[in-house]
């Protein structure tokens, strides 16, 4: 059974406390469960290969479907991609931070685990503080798939965690319930055209509003 550690975000020490903790494990190559904008997400090095593997392992996830990352800073992004296209650029500006997924071209240096083999990786910088200082403090991406079974309820609590993948991780930060009922939205930026993977928090008018583009009848 993984370590549960209550977070107060309002109690700034013990805040940074728990984060500390948390981004130690990370950079030790264990795995955190965390409240991100959405959910609860499986926090692990991105950088870290053997890291990745376990969350896959953890979730069962088909090692087809690639994960996600979290940043916490845009300079964090030129890392990760080849390439931002201008409609990347204007949605950057819009919409981040918060519930925005955008798939870019994948660097070289990202583990061919961590996209299944793919050529794009998805990333965002998260809303929600505690997730994006837990990012900040490792200093490195750090992956933000759902912390339970591959296809399962999303957990939206730690209680949900732990009843889902609680054997399989080393800490989850337990800071309340999240209010969401919906993923991020996910947008594909790797080319000239966007095209849309998933709408989420983010409705789709808003995005096409963005950029100019009618999205919705695309969908």
């Amino acid at each position: 059974m993984s370590d549960l550690l209550k977070i107060d975000p309002s109690d700034l020490a013990n805040l940074h406390k728990g984060i500390d903790r948390a981004a130690g494990i990370i950079l030790s190559g264990g795995l955190v469960a965390f409240p991100t904008d959405t959910f609860y997400g499986l926090g692990a090095n991105a950088f870290d290969e053997s890291a990745v593997k376990r969350v896959f392992q953890a979730k069962r996830r088909d090692p087809g479907k690639p994960l996600l990352v979290l940043i916490s800073d845009y300079n964090q992004l030129s890392r990760l991609i080849t390439e931002e296209l201008p409609i990347a650029t204007t949605l950057i500006r819009d919409f981040w931070p918060g519930p925005l997924t955008l798939l870019f071209k994948v660097s070289g240096v990202v583990p061919k685990v961590l996209t299944g083999g793919s050529e794009k990786i998805g990333v965002r910088i998260p809303d929600k503080i505690l997730a994006r200082e837990l990012v900040k403090r490792a200093g490195i991406p750090i992956t933000a798939s759902s912390a339970n079974i591959s296809g399962g309820p999303n957990p939206s609590s730690a209680r949900d965690v732990i009843t889902s993948i609680g054997d399989q991780i080393d800490l989850i930060l337990d800071g309340g319930e999240t209010q969401e009922d919906k993923g991020s939205t996910i947008i594909d930026v790797s080319a000239a055209h966007p095209l849309v993977i998933r709408e989420g928090r983010i409705p789709l008018k808003d995005i096409g509003d963005s950029i100019g583009v009618d999205l919705e009848s695309q969908y």
